[in-house]
């Protein structure tokens, strides 16, 4: 086996373990069980069923955590940084992309079950707030894009917390923030703000933006991290 094909290997099955094993074997597939079961005991047409809220916590933490954890192990397999990096990349993406999958044939499925027998109120989504009805090929795309916003955002935070550190970070995030507050005390972002406020926000438009910005968060932590050190940079430096 070469070193490229071990390192998507040891990328591989710790998704697979992170994604399959613990959020949608141990978490996921039971929250729906628990739904339909509660849906066919109890009254419950007031209540808004909901399996989406774990897989929004999960996918962040495996961008922070899953990297940190392989980048040591990979050298010390004799796999380069980048090597890691583009694996992480790839086999992330690909795995983001699966669960996000299983995750709304789970909710269809919730979702038919509750117009047949259960009558849910509702089955929470961010969809729900562009999409009047339920539509699996907009919900699908839309978490799609989310989740890929939600992991490369992650791990952009955990690479710049990586290389800065946590006094340098939160020095260039408060150069960051005391302008933008000057400016938006000074009324000078107010006709920004407006035009964002009134404009009419569809769920496609809104998926493609979300998206592009995962996609341009993991693009910079590229140049950032495939020479990053075993080690990351000390809170107090």
């Amino acid at each position: 086996m070469s070193i490229t094909s071990g390192t998507t290997r040891m990328v591989y099955e710790d998704a697979r373990w992170f994604f399959l094993n613990v959020l949608i074997l141990s978490v996921t597939l039971p929250l729906t069980v628990l739904w339909i079961v509660l849906g066919l005991i109890f009254d419950m047409s007031e209540a808004i069923g909901s399996i989406a809220g774990p897989a929004y916590f999960f996918i962040p933490s495996f961008a922070i955590f899953g990297f940190k954890t392989l980048l040591p192990i990979g050298v010390g397999m004799g796999s380069t940084r980048l090597q890691i990096l583009k694996s992480f990349y790839g086999v992330g993406i690909l795995s983001v992309a699966v669960v996000v999958f299983i995750l709304n044939v789970l909710q269809f499925s919730l979702v038919t079950l509750s117009d047949w027998k259960l009558n849910f109120r509702g089955v929470l989504h961010p969809g729900e707030i562009f999409y009047k009805d339920y539509h699996f090929v907009s919900y699908l795309w839309l978490d799609m894009m989310t989740a890929l916003f939600l992991f490369g955002m992650a791990f952009l935070l955990f690479s710049l917390f990586y290389r800065l550190g946590l006094v340098r970070l939160t020095l260039c995030f408060m150069v960051i923030v005391i302008p933008v507050m000057f400016l938006y005390y000074g009324g000078v972002l107010a006709p920004l703000i407006e035009s964002l406020t009134s404009f009419e926000w569809r769920g496609n438009v809104v998926a493609i933006i979300l998206g592009a910005f995962g996609a341009v968060g993991l693009a910079i932590t590229y140049p950032m991290m495939r020479n990053a050190p075993l080690k990351p940079r000390s809170a107090k430096s």
